[in-house]
């Protein structure tokens, strides 16, 4: 495996690394880094033969048990009297009671004498692996513009402390935690066991971009007794549609000129009832399809925002109908369109 050091010159192309300045890297082995003593390994980077710095890997099994419920806090400085800009980091203990970072704020002015960093969100996973009697530290610093912050001290606490409004007294003001709150996330159980249903919606791109479906290259083009269209509303919707109680879907199409029509509908409804889109089931939708696909006038442009509108509407509707809850799922099934080769001038 290899690990790379990157110093971020361009924040807003932070993915491309070639825009970047690289520092160096260093090449390891897995069982390196799982045999290393306290699961903790220290490398040497390199660049082009030449040393760059190190670099600490700390390695942890992933525990699938751990909930995906949220830590959020406010943690703010009170009484400063250095005008200076300062940031934090929250650091949690491990096994062997050392500790890595999880979290670094961002750097703040003082202003009137106080410091108010942004609201933290972080899973209760990372911050304590869902013990709140874990060890954790915080790490303050006097932000540098050259990249030499000042370390100036740290403290110990456990999550549980924050929730009899913990404070600690730092060298430049009292560092107060305010806000704390742990929010449960409800995960896809949760919501099924509490009555959800899942409404699936389907809207198909009828659009000449898509070709003529009666040619082979055309991604409408039924071959045997399906297509790639069919396929995707088949896959999606054999398993979607098992949490819909009436199992009843909605299906439009945008981009074409239906029949007797010479203007493009970027919403209409596959079964050709606007006030009733609603077809049984997926094997309804796939009949529904085919019967309809050889009617429609491929045209463009590919504008589906009208749809958007007409399912929030529909979907509105239903939830008042029915007083439930229900999550609305909209399937776009667009084609992905090639990209055209740019003759080379000679």
């Amino acid at each position: 495996m290899r690990v790379e050091v990157y110093d971020v010159d361009d924040k807003a192309e932070i993915k491309n690394l070639r825009k970047q300045e690289f520092i160096g890297a260093a090449n390891f082995m897995m069982h390196d880094l799982i045999r290393a003593s306290s699961q903790c390994l220290k490398l040497q980077l390199t660049d082009k033969g030449k040393k760059a710095g190190g670099v600490t890997l700390q390695v942890e099994q992933y525990d699938k048990s751990l909930s995906s419920n949220e830590a959020m806090l406010t943690i703010e400085a009170l009484d400063v009297k250095i005008k200076s800009a300062y940031f934090y980091r929250l650091l949690r203990s491990d096994v062997s009671n050392s500790f890595f970072p999880v979290y670094q704020s961002e750097s703040i002015r003082c202003n009137k004498g106080v410091i108010r960093w942004h609201y933290v969100k972080i899973p209760t996973a990372t911050l304590f692996r869902d013990d709140e009697t874990k060890l954790l530290k915080i790490e303050l610093y006097e932000y540098s513009s050259d990249g030499n912050h000042k370390f100036l001290a740290s403290n110990e606490f456990k999550f549980a402390d924050l929730a009899w409004n913990y404070s600690w007294k730092s060298p430049i003001g009292k560092i107060q935690f305010r806000d704390v709150v742990v929010e449960k996330r409800a995960s896809f159980l949760d919501y099924m066991f509490g009555g959800c249903e899942i409404c699936l919606a389907i809207a198909v791109d009828f659009t000449s971009s898509n070709g003529d479906p009666s040619f082979k290259n055309s991604l409408h083009y039924i071959e045997s007794t399906t297509n790639p269209y069919m396929k995707a509303i088949q896959a999606i919707g054999e398993i979607l549609q098992v949490y819909d109680s009436d199992k009843k879907i909605p299906v439009f199409g945008f981009g074409a000129k239906l029949p007797d029509f010479d203007t493009t509908s970027h919403c209409f409804a596959l079964n050709g009832d606007i006030f009733n889109p609603e077809i049984n089931g997926i094997g309804g939708v796939l009949e529904t399809y085919q019967k309809n696909l050889s009617k429609l006038k491929f045209s463009e442009p590919s504008n589906f925002a009208e749809v958007i509108r007409y399912i929030g509407a529909v979907s509105y509707t239903h939830l008042r109908a029915h007083e439930t809850r229900h999550d609305l799922v909209c399937r776009l099934l667009l084609e992905k369109k090639k990209k055209k080769k740019k003759k080379q001038k000679k």
